[in-house]
C-alpha cells in the first residue's frame, strides 16, 4: 500500500510540474491532410490516462478528485505569466481520465 501512495505522489508531482513549468507547445501533428492537432493536447490525454489507475476507484469520490485536479492544474495557469488557461486542455485531461477508466474496465472484463 505504501508503494501505491509513493507512486501516486510522484505521478501527481510530475503532472504538477509539467502544468506549471513552460514548454513549447507550438508543434502540430498533421493527422489527416489539413486537420492538425497540437501535440500538447495528445500529451494531456496521455498524462491523465494513469490517474484512474492510481486513485481508489472503490470510493465514489475518485471522479470528483479527478475533476478538481483537472480544473486546479489548469486554473493555476491563469496566474502564471508564461502559461495560459485553455479549456481544450481541460477537455484533453478529461478524455485521458475517461480513457484510463475504460482501459481499466476492459482489462477487468478480459480477466473474468
Amino acid at each position: 500500500m505504501e508503494s501505491n501512495k509513493n507512486t501516486l505522489f510522484f505521478y501527481l508531482l510530475f503532472v504538477f510540474i509539467i502544468h506549471v513549468f513552460p514548454f513549447d507547445s507550438s508543434y502540430k501533428l498533421n493527422v489527416m491532410g489539413s486537420f492538425q492537432v497540437r501535440w500538447d493536447y495528445i500529451f494531456h490525454i496521455l498524462v491523465f490516462i494513469p490517474l484512474p489507475i492510481f486513485l481508489n476507484r472503490s470510493s465514489p469520490y475518485w471522479v470528483l478528485i479527478s475533476l478538481v485536479l483537472t480544473f486546479f492544474l489548469e486554473g493555476i495557469q491563469l496566474f502564471l505569466p508564461y502559461r495560459s488557461f485553455n479549456v481544450i486542455d481541460i477537455l484533453a485531461n478529461l478524455f485521458g481520465i475517461i480513457f484510463g477508466f475504460l482501459i481499466i474496465k476492459l482489462r477487468l472484463k478480459l480477466l473474468k
